[in-house]
């Protein structure tokens, strides 16, 4: 069985970041790296770049677009032309991808370079999940619209996916006032608002549990392990007879103590 991990999230939610890691993590399993958004310039780690074809800023000054429209331009032509490329750098001899989007949910919303992407890779063999990662900082000013562009992307596509709150290594900086725990099951709307139309979007979100998130602090290394136990469940590699990393070990309970409000 073939493995694919594709990583979604809004810009500065650390999508590159995470994959840097998962290198180190994931050794075992030679992971082939793969970045498709054109306007990430930190490319050293990946095995191949969308941006060895075109970067957002050759695209806007060779067509007179703008950023989104070239991104979204250059994403559609990469997935158009998806079979060559993965008979030229893939075949059947990788076994385990990661793909990096581009962070605009609009491309998961309007076209289908997505959708195409994932029915690609599905039918060559690949067990596809989705990480969805949000930065923690998005939770403390506009918690409702987080939660909204995680439903949206969840609802959007039709494969096991996993949510993930990123960067909260800043937990005490940022000064929230509820435990991280609330905030990943959805535990912190208590009060009641004016607003009818932002009440029923409440209403639906919670008696609506499409989702939980998991947590992901590089100073706490057992949160990057858990996590990939959770992305393993998801993708059905803990049923590989290769698997022999045990990270279920892990108790989710300590993972948490260290996001807890000090009275």
């Amino acid at each position: 069985m073939k493995y694919c991990e594709i990583i979604i999230g809004p810009p500065g939610s650390g999508k590159s970041t995470y994959v840097d890691k998962k290198i180190d993590l994931l050794k075992d399993r030679n992971p082939y790296l793969i970045n498709l958004d054109p306007g990430n310039i930190n490319t050293r780690h990946y095995d191949y770049s969308i941006t060895e074809k075109y970067t957002v800023n050759q695209y806007q000054k060779e067509f007179n677009k703008g950023p989104n429209a070239s991104t979204k331009d250059i994403l559609s032509e990469f997935v158009g032309d998806l079979n060559s490329f993965y008979y030229e750098k893939l075949d059947d001899n990788v076994c385990y991808l990661i793909i990096d989007m581009p962070g605009q949910v609009e491309f998961l919303i309007n076209g289908d370079s997505m959708s195409n992407l994932i029915s690609l890779f599905t039918r060559k063999g690949y067990s596809v999940s989705v990480i969805c990662l949000i930065d923690l900082v998005f939770f403390n000013h506009s918690p409702l619209s987080s939660y909204l562009f995680t439903l949206i992307c969840v609802s959007l596509l039709e494969v096991p996916y996993v949510c993930v709150i990123s960067k909260c290594d800043n937990f005490d900086k940022i000064g929230f006032n509820y435990d991280l725990e609330k905030i990943t099951k959805l535990d912190i709307f208590n009060e009641k608002v004016n607003d009818k139309f932002t009440q029923s979007i409440i209403q639906f979100l919670v008696e609506n549990p499409l989702f939980r998130y998991e947590i992901l602090d590089y100073d706490n290394e057992n949160t990057l392990k858990y996590l990939q136990y959770i992305i393993d469940q998801s993708s059905g590699y803990i049923y590989d007879e290769d698997y022999s990393t045990d990270y279920s070990k892990l108790n989710v309970e300590d993972l948490f103590s260290k996001y807890i409000i000090k009275e």
